[in-house]
């Protein structure tokens, strides 16, 4: 087995070069802007939700919106609260 000296000339053909061009200014992400929304108003909205046939129960509504079932039992038990204190 004869091993050849590998000269500099001979990769030439398999090198390349690129170029990068980095922005001189470094933009951010938007942020999402959330928007603040009455809970007892939002309760009322999943309960219309579920009573309409929209989504089948309190699982499929928290998948729906990504949020957790905990989340949305608690905004629904919103509405079990007394009149007054509403």
């Amino acid at each position: 087995m004869r091993i050849l000296p590998v000269s500099p000339e001979c990769s030439i053909d398999r090198t390349f070069t690129s170029t990068f061009y980095h922005p001189c200014k470094v933009t951010k992400a938007n942020k999402i802007k959330h928007i603040y929304r009455n809970p007892i108003c939002l309760a009322k909205e999943y309960k219309r939700m579920i009573y309409n046939g929209q989504v089948k129960n309190q699982s499929d509504l928290a998948r729906k919106l990504g949020i957790s079932r905990v989340r949305i039992h608690q905004i629904l038990s919103l509405l079990k609260l007394d009149s007054l204190i509403v």
